[in-house]
């Protein structure tokens, strides 16, 4: 007699209920998703992502295997057959794991690479229709109403699938670009969406302005390392652009509006959606699930179980709430306030902008969504120092995601950083080459430093020489007595956000230096009573650099403290300025680099309030504004 894992009540349960539990867990999901998945524009943490992507996954999961058990179940009646009511409620419910596996429309990808493999879904889904098709034409349906309510149900279930499958094609690599350039035939000319020196845009005139220069512009995301001639396609549609910059937080925020549309396109149904032919198919689908759910109410149900009555009412129920949820979600995006106010509905455009706001945002953020991540290499080293999980992590080589996970934190951007980023883009000569912008920041610093009576070059491409100055910036905040003066602390915090921020974007490429770092400081303090605090690490490393032989501390860590040293002798307004304005030049920089390299990165696109994203977008834009 063989050993059962499972014991045999379990799986006798299991045995009966699976398809009940696969049908309603199916649903849950598909809940789940259509809720959750706007979210993820700007939700940083990490956690919720890893949910969110289980998600993802388990709902094309779950639905193939309840459509597989429920086929099954059908082929076994064929031998065994159980009362005719009961199979015919069970074959009732395939079309619903059909309508479920065309996901919601508010996620239909969780990565660039499942649009780019878009006809491999087309496979699965052809193959997911069969069994749904298979199902149907192997039951009995002595009910004639319930065998019409589930060729209606089947029907929208292959338009969700068509929907799915239309816009992972419109959304790959291949067709994107003109699925982008068809947002760029509007009615309207961009004077009448500006107000030239105004304070403040309405917010439908800003979402219009913002879809204008997506449709426009926002060629340059995809087509910038094509050599793209931006003078033709570009300088004389959006010069107008201009007339936002002088308001900082207005220009994050069309930025910010332009990636959320971009985001749409990518991972969501949008592209199909936006068009009046997707609003009608929408609506069809509504109008079949209603359909099916009266016919369903006439049919006859003598000899059906009320557990199996119940989880069909359940399915219908949630398939028409599923099915409103999206038509409203529809109603109250900026896709729809752009296609009022920019057809003349301004006066409805503002009134779903007002109800969005106050069902969806706090009125007073604005959006306002922009962060940045915080990896602070002191901290990090107190709170892992001596750690046994991350010694583990490490044997697994799993501590770059361990780090990221449990100590990496998020702030929002303050306004002073946005106005410093978008000054220093608008003095900079901006070039299609890298080469040229640092060439430019390079000079410009190294004077500036030679104003405060030393000289100190730094690389902004070179990343060892960022790291260096991420010690020194961790030094100085943490060994200088907080100035009373706002201004002085403004830069202050700025300066040292920055750097930590920097350290977690550059993380993965600086990991042996960082270690390195890391051993050092361990080294120093072997044999001593271990630090409670950053200032307690700071204030040790520098006064045992001005008391030892500097032979003591290794390369990095060395020429950070040196760096340190030299900044602490500066007045604490000229020397928080300094540091803000250097890791501003490593910020433009890095992003420009890392955009070019990584646009099509599920992480970038996935978060579109990432400050390193938003600065990349300006960057493109003010290249192809300044026609270079």
């Amino acid at each position: 007699m063989g050993i059962h894992v499972v014991p045999d009540k379990v799986r006798a349960i299991w045995n009966e209920q699976e398809i009940r539990i696969l049908v309603l867990l199916s649903l849950l999901l598909q809940i789940l998703l259509i809720f959750l998945a706007p979210l993820r524009k700007h939700c940083t943490s990490k956690l919720f992502a890893f949910a969110l992507w289980l998600f993802y996954l388990g709902a094309d999961f779950i639905a193939t295997v309840g459509l597989g058990c429920i086929l099954s179940t059908q082929f076994d009646n064929n031998y065994n057959p159980q009362p005719n009511s009961e199979g015919e409620l069970m074959a009732f419910w395939a079309p619903f794991m059909l309508l479920h596996l065309g996901g919601p429309d508010t996620i239909t990808s969780f990565s660039q690479e499942d649009n780019d493999l878009w006809w491999r879904h087309l496979l699965s889904q052809i193959v997911q229709v069969s069994m749904c098709f298979l199902v149907l034409l192997s039951s009995s349906f002595s009910n004639r109403l319930l065998l019409a309510g589930s060729v209606l149900v089947f029907v929208a279930g292959l338009i969700k699938f068509a929907e799915r499958t239309w816009a992972h094609r419109l959304a790959s690599k291949k067709n994107v670009e003109g699925t982008i350039r068809s947002l760029s035939m509007l009615r309207s000319t961009p004077s009448e969406f500006l107000f030239p020196g105004s304070e403040r845009l309405p917010e439908p005139l800003l979402i219009s302005t913002a879809y204008y220069i997506f449709g426009k512009c926002c060629g340059i995301i995809l087509l910038d390392n094509m050599n793209f001639s931006y003078d033709q396609y570009l300088i004389e549609e959006c010069s107008f652009l201009f007339n936002l910059v002088s308001n900082t937080t207005q220009a994050f925020l069309i930025v910010e509006v332009e990636l959320s549309f971009f985001h749409d396109i990518l991972y969501t149904k949008a592209s199909f959606l936006r068009s009046l032919n997707g609003i009608a198919w929408r609506c069809l689908t509504l109008m079949l699930v209603v359909a099916a759910v009266l016919l369903f109410q006439l049919s006859e149900k003598h000899g059906s179980k009320k557990s199996n009555l119940l989880i069909t009412s359940i399915l219908f129920f949630g398939g028409v709430v599923l099915e409103m949820v999206s038509i409203l979600f529809l109603i109250f995006s900026d896709w729809t306030v752009y296609s009022l106010e920019e057809r003349g509905f301004r006066g409805i455009a503002r009134a779903i902008s007002k109800a969005t706001y106050c069902i969806f945002r706090k009125p007073k953020s604005r959006r306002s969504n922009t962060t940045m991540s915080q990896y602070n290499l002191i901290s990090v080293y107190l709170r892992t120092n001596n750690s046994f999980m991350r010694r583990i992590m490490g044997i697994l080589k799993l501590e770059g995601a361990w780090d990221k996970f449990w100590y990496v934190n998020h702030v929002r951007v303050p306004n002073k950083l946005k106005q410093m980023i978008v000054d220093n883009l608008s003095s900079y000569d901006m070039s299609s080459s890298i080469d040229k912008l640092i060439e430019t920041k390079n000079l410009r610093r190294q004077v500036e430093f030679e104003k405060a009576r030393f000289a100190v070059q730094l690389d902004v491409q070179n990343l060892d020489d960022i790291l260096l100055w991420s010690i020194a910036t961790q030094i100085c905040y943490n060994t200088i007595v907080r100035e009373t003066n706002d201004e002085v602390m403004m830069y202050r915090i700025v300066g040292h956000q920055l750097s930590n921020y920097m350290m977690d974007i550059l993380a993965p490429e600086l990991k042996d230096d960082i270690d390195s770092f890391y051993k050092n400081v361990k080294s120093i303090f072997d044999g001593l009573e271990q630090p409670d605090s950053e200032a307690d690490v700071c204030n040790k490393l520098i006064d045992d650099f001005q008391k030892y032989p500097r032979n003591e501390f290794e390369h990095d860590l060395r020429m950070g403290l040196t760096r340190a040293k030299y900044m602490n002798e500066l007045e604490a307004g000229l020397r928080w300025r300094l540091i803000c304005f250097l890791w501003v030049d490593v910020l433009i920089v890095q992003a420009y680099r890392l955009g070019n390299e990584k646009i099509w990165g599920s992480e970038w696109l996935n978060n579109c309030g990432d400050l390193i994203l938003n600065v990349w977008v300006l960057i493109l834009h003010f290249k192809a504004l300044k026609g270079e």
